[in-house]
């Protein structure tokens, strides 16, 4: 038999026993046999139709896993009158969503596994497409519009048991997903609407009518019938979603159902509401929206059209309520679009809207606001974010509330932010974070850095009104724009240690000397001088150059200087003409001194390198290096080393390890005949140190611990 014939009689030999099936479960009767029968077919000879036989195995052997896990019946029963047979599932396949919603009526509880729904979904679209669809089986998250078909079907089955708690989590998955997911299919849904309002009944529905008609209508069908509380707003996904002519109706059942009485009365008060968008802003972080896409219904409110808003309200002139729940609805649209009105006379009726809102409803409105409109308000927006505050500052004041001189401040910073372009796509709320909840001044300098980059002299002309729209006191606008032109300079300096070019950074540090204050300068002189990039990469003139620049106080540029000088006495012994050159290695161990903090922990780390270089480098290098760091340690008030300590210490683990006495002693007895000359401090350390080398010696030779052995080897140095 050739090829096309053994694969024909493999997947008709495994059709019939999968249509016989009467248990979806592959591991046991005849299922199992058609895997079995399968397998037989050599990998070289595998098709198409062989992968559809396998896929349709693996998706009724999920059916039958996800009811035997949700519900209590056993289904080797000989009533198979609830159960999806494979036979059914492969006549039923075409519409894979036919199925799905099958398998959620015949297992009533299966909705409460969504994760294995969500994956029988993704193998019921490979069965008909034979492409695999990536679902979002970890966080849930709704990203296609199939996942939200699937979160639909299973809040219709979740409102037919009465579940509330599990049909408010499916309404917020899909409310999450709205302005991605379903907000850009709505333009095309309108259109078909439109079209078979003219006439044209014998429209096909597409897939995305499909997907919205049944998330609205679920909605729906959740407020009438769940007597069960839930933690979501139904009515507004609805509403979002529904076609015109519903609109009234929903209206009326938001307002007037048993379950849905007061749209308001599940919210804070006015001023647990401001408190609560300072949280949402500046304390946790909120969850990011995506941008924001107007969809326009001309019947709805949500537009800027002076006649249809005109209807709508006179359709409520009776009924301050419902008046209040459309100029809400039109308050949520008007500061989340990204349109603007038309006209001027569109404009003045907007005007006259939010005063409206203003004067008889700002209670409403700062929760609508809060509830509603922050967690969807596109931060990089600045029109948006001004809208925003301008109509909280507005219902807060009406209302008598302190803090809306706050959302005001934070208004008049988006629009000083509207006027410059190189800060518009930064996130408006973590400007204001990043200033109002660090503790500390350097940590809101870090982050506004990383936020800006390249332009922080727009952030530092943006100080004051940072502050204020972070509810701190005008006094620290200063302090902030101190700490962002120090952040500047330290991100110039690191550049040029890049570079090798500091021209930049030390012209700019002249022009912001007067802006700095003291903890700033300390900074920038701390930074010139130990960072260990700049000290390996920027010359030693540029930095000695930069810190002459600085003013004498406060105490850290004085000693900032002492350690430059120090580095420059050191860097002198490393010329490559001079015969008694220190080494690279030893050099950049006396630069590791730098990255300790002033106090006594940089006296220890300067002896430990001294010891270090005692035994690798000639006797007058380590004096010398001596010398430069004895008047570096002067300067800075650190306790004072002795060069005969330093011999000592090399001595003492010369004996521990039993190593070579001579190669320790033999240099630094050298040294005690050096001609000095006209150098007298280099004169006073070696007198000092022949005095006090000898001492050690003596004390070595007296000391009974020490072997015999090693003692006269002393002696005889």
């Amino acid at each position: 038999m050739d090829n096309v014939n053994v694969c024909d009689t493999v997947c008709a030999a495994a059709r019939e026993l999968v249509d016989n099936a009467v248990s979806g479960n592959k591991e046991h009767g005849l299922l199992k046999s058609a895997l079995d029968c399968l397998d037989m077919a050599p990998n070289a000879m595998h098709s198409d139709q062989i992968e559809d036989e396998r896929c349709l195995i693996n998706v009724s052997h999920m059916v039958w896993q996800l009811g035997a896990s949700t519900t209590k019946r056993v289904f080797q029963s000989p009533d198979i009158a609830t159960r999806m047979l494979p036979i059914e599932i492969r006549h039923c396949s075409a519409d894979p969503f036919y199925v799905l919603r099958a398998v959620l009526e015949r297992y009533p509880r299966a909705y409460t596994n969504p994760r294995s729904v969500r994956e029988l979904g993704s193998m019921l679209v490979q069965l008909k497409t034979r492409q695999r669809v990536e679902m979002s089986i970890r966080d849930l998250a709704v990203r296609s519009l199939t996942e939200a078909y699937i979160v639909g079907l299973m809040l219709e089955a979740a409102v037919r048991q009465n579940d509330g708690k599990a049909a408010g989590s499916f309404v917020r998955q899909l409310q999450a997903c709205m302005q991605s997911v379903l907000a850009p299919c709505m333009r095309s849904v309108e259109a078909n609407r439109a079209h078979r309002m003219l006439g044209h009944e014998d429209l096909d529905r597409t897939d995305d009518e499909r997907v919205v008609d049944l998330v609205w209508t679920a909605c729906v069908d959740l407020v009438k019938s769940c007597k069960a509380e839930y933690d979501a707003d139904p009515v507004s996904l609805a509403l979002s979603l529904c076609p015109a002519e519903q609109v009234p109706e929903l209206l009326r059942l938001s307002t007037n159902s048993n379950e849905w009485q007061d749209p308001w009365a599940h919210m804070a008060s006015p001023t647990d509401v401001l408190q609560g968008v300072r949280d949402m802003l500046v304390g946790s972080n909120p969850v990011p929206a995506a941008r924001s896409g107007e969809l326009v219904d001309p019947d709805t409110m949500r537009t800027f059209d002076v006649a249809i808003l005109r209807r709508g309200l006179r359709s409520a002139q009776n009924d301050p309520k419902m008046r209040c729940a459309l100029l809400v609805e039109w308050l949520h649209f008007a500061v989340t679009t990204v349109k603007e009105p038309a006209d001027a006379r569109a404009q003045e009726f907007r005007t006259a809207m939010e005063t409206e809102l203003v004067k008889r409803f700002p209670k409403e409105a700062m929760r609508v606001l809060n509830d509603r409109v922050l967690p969807e308000l596109d931060q990089t927006n600045i029109i948006q974010v001004r809208t925003y505050y301008s109509v909280y500052a507005k219902c807060a004041r009406a209302v008598s509330e302190g803090d809306a001189q706050i959302a005001q401040a934070r208004a008049q910073l988006a629009e000083e932010l509207m006027h410059i372009p190189a800060l518009r796509n930064v996130r408006f709320d973590e400007l204001v974070r990043a200033v109002a909840e660090p503790e500390s001044r350097n940590t809101s300098v870090d982050m506004l850095g990383a936020l800006v980059g390249t332009h922080v002299d727009e952030l530092i002309a943006l100080a004051p009104a940072l502050v204020r729209a972070a509810g701190k006191q005008e006094l620290e606008a200063v302090s902030l724009a101190s700490g962002l032109r120090a952040w500047q300079l330290q991100q110039l300096l690191d550049r040029a240690a890049a570079t090798g070019d500091p021209t930049q950074f030390l012209a700019l540090l002249s022009d912001s000397l007067p802006q700095l204050q003291t903890d700033d300068i300390s900074s920038i002189a701390s930074h010139i001088a130990y960072n260990p990039r700049v000290a390996q990469s920027v010359d030693i003139d540029s930095r000695d150059l930069a810190l002459q620049q600085l003013p004498a106080e406060p105490n850290t540029v004085t000693r900032a200087r002492a350690f430059v000088q120090c580095a420059r006495d050191v860097q002198e012994l490393r010329d490559p003409f001079t015969f008694t050159r220190i080494s690279d290695n030893w050099a950049r161990a006396f630069d590791a001194c730098g990255r300790i903090d002033p106090g006594s922990e940089l006296t220890s780390q300067v002896l430990r390198v001294l010891v270090e270089m005692s035994q690798t480098e000639s006797a007058y290098i380590v004096c010398q290096t001596y010398m430069a760091v004895s008047r570096m340690l002067q300067a800075w008030n650190e306790p004072m080393l002795s060069l005969s300590t330093v011999y000592a210490l090399a001595l003492e683990q010369t004996i521990l390890c039993d190593g070579s006495v001579e190669r320790v002693c033999d240099p630094p007895l050298e040294l005690c005949e050096f001609d000095y000359g006209d150098n007298n401090e280099l004169g006073d350390v070696l007198q000092q140190f022949q005095y006090e080398f000898g001492k050690e010696l003596e004390r070595v030779v007296n000391d009974t611990s020490v072997s015999s052995a090693m003692r006269l080897r002393v002696l005889r140095v």
